[in-house]
């Protein structure tokens, strides 16, 4: 049985809190753990529109230090739904309202020291909406052939790890409906 016996804050801020906490092994032996807390969880729209293109959305991450190629995603706000934020981030930056909307899966982004879940979505049926970015975000929006945008990944084009799991996921998905 894992126990944890200490935990110690290292940091918190508006987005997450850093820990390190002690924890007893089932042998009896103590390790020390960093984890990162975050505040909210996250969802995530993969958007795929009549003529099988999915849209994708080009925005400057600092942590890349560049432009990063993502599907429209954001945090849940307090008092939202996984599926209302989903629906929410996919008129906000893409301009888009979707006539359907299915939760596919969720994931941990790096479950190795952090407790950030996203969902995925698939919307499909979709009408134009009207874009309206976050003070911080400066979007272009870009469309691929699904084959394309896989091809994207193995070549390094696409690096965001929701953007891959969404779009792999995608990929098995629709081969699942066939």
């Amino acid at each position: 049985m894992f126990e944890l016996i200490n935990r110690m804050e290292n940091y918190s801020g508006p987005i997450f809190t850093a820990y390190t906490d002690k924890i007893k092994m089932p042998d009896g032996s103590v390790i020390k753990r960093d984890v990162i807390e975050k505040r909210h969880k996250a969802s995530a729209v993969i958007a795929v529109k009549e003529n099988g293109n999915v849209v994708l959305v080009r925005q400057y991450r600092r942590s890349a230090d560049g432009e990063i190629l993502e599907i429209p995603a954001g945090v849940i706000d307090e008092g939202e739904t996984e599926l209302e934020c989903a629906e929410r981030e996919l008129e906000e930056e893409a301009g888009l309202k979707a006539g359907k909307m299915e939760f596919m899966f969720q994931f941990y982004t790096s479950v190795g020291f952090c407790d950030e879940v996203v969902n995925i979505f698939l919307a499909s049926e979709l009408t134009p909406g009207v874009q309206n970015f976050d003070e911080d975000e400066s979007l272009v929006l870009e469309e691929y052939l699904i084959d394309e945008a896989i091809e994207m990944i193995f070549d390094g084009r696409i690096v965001d790890s929701k953007t891959i799991s969404a779009l792999l996921g995608y990929r098995v998905y629709k081969e699942k409906l066939r």
